[in-house]
């Protein structure tokens, strides 16, 4: 959870600072801003889910230790490149590609986190775990982020210092679940994902 709650946190920070970013550093309108990371978002959000719970179920036929904690755990990396990359460079086409690219690679988790989640527990609490999950995910995570930023930004005087929490928090959520795919015990059957 702590590490579903990290990515998020990155997620809602994207979501809500992002445009401002475009806007105030690199000159952009609020339409191209809005229009560059609302079809990044969208595009990449939709594409990473499909994607990475189709390769996470492939992971598991192919008996990967922890395949869901180690899909989750990888992909998140090249995520928090590519928004280093989306925050460093200057061309509205290049931030176009990194921004969709970071989305596209952060969504591999979405399939797989849930499903630990769903057999981490007994069938009993199934909903109430996920309910759990999502109240935290929220409350932690996207609703808390963009406070926290604006706060950083506020006291720095410069948005890029709180901009830079959302790579922190995509590389603290994949050594989470890094630590999940290397530490917890192998499961086999039908928990192969957890």
């Amino acid at each position: 959870m702590l590490g579903y709650v990290a990515v998020t946190f990155a997620g809602g920070g994207m979501a809500d600072w992002f445009p401002a970013f475009l806007i105030r550093y690199r000159g952009m309108s609020t339409e191209q801003a809005n229009l560059i990371i609302g079809a990044a978002a969208a595009a990449g959000g939709l594409g990473g889910t499909l994607c990475g719970g189709v390769l996470a179920d492939r992971l598991r036929r192919a008996r990967t230790r922890s395949p869901y904690f180690a899909l989750s755990s990888v992909s998140t990396l090249p995520a928090a490149g590519f928004a280093i990359l989306a925050l460093t460079l200057t061309a509205a086409p290049a931030i176009a590609a990194t921004v969709f690219l970071a989305q596209f690679f952060l969504w591999f988790y979405n399939g797989p986190i849930n499903t630990i989640i769903v057999n981490a527990v007994s069938f009993e609490i199934r909903a109430r775990a996920v309910a759990v999950s999502i109240l935290c995910i929220h409350l932690f995570g996207d609703a808390f982020s963009p406070s926290v930023i604006g706060i950083i930004s506020d006291r720095t005087g410069n948005l890029l210092s709180g901009m830079l929490l959302i790579p922190v928090t995509i590389v603290f959520g994949a050594l989470i679940w890094g630590y999940g795919w290397r530490r917890l015990p192998a499961v086999t059957g039908t928990e192969a994902g957890a």
